[in-house]
């Protein structure tokens, strides 16, 4: 990954429910970065010169993540969010891991609404298995970086490469 150009993003880790599944605790995704301090995200990152002398130096960018959720009641309006802000590029690769969930035949488009925070763990009360109806539903998680921008201070000259480490963490609830 390059420098990018204000404003864009570069999908970095996603996922989704392997199948149509019931609300239950358990099932919400919250991702974070092991590194990364979510008021000021930056990594440190060495590089290589094109001379071979190794530099010190930091990435900074912004973190966007996009959890998604649909159920029987939405198949055909499309998908909500949960969390975050849906840009096209997002909406695609929202759309790319819906597709992936096995049964998955509902509407793939973002329906343009938000859920409510606890729409996979909790169902509706209308819905209780003791009413009769089964109540199916699914998601996907998508996390990005935005604006991202490589500082290498004292380097003279080229960058042949450079590396950093980034770890994502997934917890559910």
């Amino acid at each position: 990954m390059n420098e990018s150009k204000p404003g864009q993003r570069h999908y970095i880790l996603g996922g989704h429910t392997t199948s149509l599944t019931t609300a239950r605790p358990g099932l919400q995704p919250s991702v974070s970065l092991l590194q990364v301090d979510p008021e000021a995200p930056r990594l440190e990152v060495r590089c290589e010169l094109m001379t071979g002398l190794v530099r010190n130096g930091e990435i900074t960018f912004y973190v966007h993540n996009v959890l998604a959720w649909q159920d029987n009641s939405s198949a055909e309006r499309g998908w909500s969010i949960v969390s975050g802000e849906v840009t096209p590029y997002m909406e695609l690769q929202v759309t790319r891991q819906l597709w992936q969930v096995a049964g998955y035949d509902w509407k793939s488009v973002y329906s343009g609404r938000v859920t409510r925070s606890d729409a996979f763990t909790v169902m509706p009360d209308e819905l209780q298995p003791e009413n009769e109806t089964q109540n199916m539903n699914t998601g996907a998680w998508i996390t990005a970086l935005e604006d991202i921008q490589v500082r290498f201070p004292g380097a003279e000259g080229a960058v042949k490469r450079w590396q950093a480490n980034l770890t994502p963490v997934v917890m559910y609830f």
